[in-house]
């Protein structure tokens, strides 16, 4: 699908939000300080989104300090991120010492607090050029604190009855969006802080169309819909139709750089009002094969015809 204008549906209610970067001013006022970039793609909604490259960060000063506290926010990652060493991604800070630091090491998220000189490790595998949605509920206590994390609306880590208070201080003052320390870049748009609920509560429907070729931008956003009632994403990438010449294989290339989810029909050789699903891949008739570059469409159908295919590829991040 080309020549599409990127649109936006937002709903929203119960809104406790006290602050949002959104960086839709067009430059980072938003935030307190800043040394990130502002730029106009890839972003999750809207027409800009913050730039991190190696230690730059987007930091707020709230006015007042909170000892329970939801922050926010999108990142994607333009390099991999498996061999990824102890990256900032967020830090929550009080007045006087930093109590919660959240990493990338190896692919994954890590939770340091403070308060009990423990560190967390998360569950999901995060991967390059795909939008994640990450969201901390922190509440400093020195016995009964706790924090969790969630990443597109599933749980990655959750602790309770914990010591998260390190010195005097009762809460929260200053957030730090930070996401790289090394080559390449990390985005982060729609930052925000709440004090009483989660964020994505707060976004009923997010759909956003993207206008240009998905089958060969090296940054694929097709479409996406959110329906986070139900904790659901659907991220699909491309969907096509193609006609394979019998005896001969046809590539789409796709660009993600890892093997997704596919789903392909085939038009059935003898009933044309029937499409038939490749439900893996062989030798000897209609299959296909998939790397983390392309699609491959097979055409050794005992019937020595020309086959007509549909193809969908989705991202693989279904949570």
């Amino acid at each position: 699908m080309t020549g599409l204008t990127t649109e936006s549906l937002l709903a929203t209610f119960n809104m406790t939000q006290i602050f949002l970067g959104d960086f839709e001013t067009g430059d980072a006022s938003q935030f307190t300080s800043s040394s990130g970039a502002v730029v106009s793609t890839p972003t999750v909604a809207g027409g800009y989104a913050g730039r991190n490259s190696d230690n730059n960060n987007f930091r707020k000063v709230l006015a007042s300090a909170l000892s329970t506290i939801y922050v926010h926010g999108f990142f994607r990652w333009s390099v991999d991120v498996s061999s990824a060493s102890n990256w900032f991604v967020l830090l929550l800070d009080s007045d006087s010492a930093t109590q919660l630091v959240v990493r990338l090491l190896n692919g994954k998220l890590t939770y340091e607090v403070a308060g009990n000189s423990t560190t967390y490790t998360g569950i999901k595998n995060l991967l390059p050029n795909i939008w994640y949605e990450i969201e901390v509920k922190f509440i400093m206590h020195d016995t009964t604190g706790s924090f969790e994390v969630r990443i597109n609306g599933g749980v990655d880590k959750a602790v309770s009855s914990i010591d998260t208070k390190s010195g005097a201080d009762t809460g929260i003052k200053a957030i730090k969006w930070h996401g790289i320390n090394a080559a390449g870049y990390c985005y982060i748009d729609n930052a925000s802080v709440n004090d009483s609920t989660w964020e994505r509560k707060n976004f009923v429907m997010r759909v956003s169309l993207a206008g240009y070729n998905a089958l060969t931008d090296t940054n694929p956003d097709h479409y996406s819909l959110y329906t986070d009632e139900d904790w659901i994403l659907i991220k699909e990438f491309v969907r096509g139709t193609t006609t394979v010449t019998y005896n001969t294989t046809t590539e789409i290339t796709h660009n993600l750089g890892y093997i997704p989810f596919v789903s392909v029909w085939y038009q059935d050789e003898l009933d044309t009002n029937q499409w038939n699903l490749v439900s893996g891949i062989g030798k000897n008739n209609v299959y296909i094969e998939i790397t983390t570059t392309k699609l491959k469409l097979i055409n050794h159908s005992m019937w020595a015809v020309n086959i007509p295919y549909r193809y969908y590829i989705f991202y693989d991040n279904f949570s």
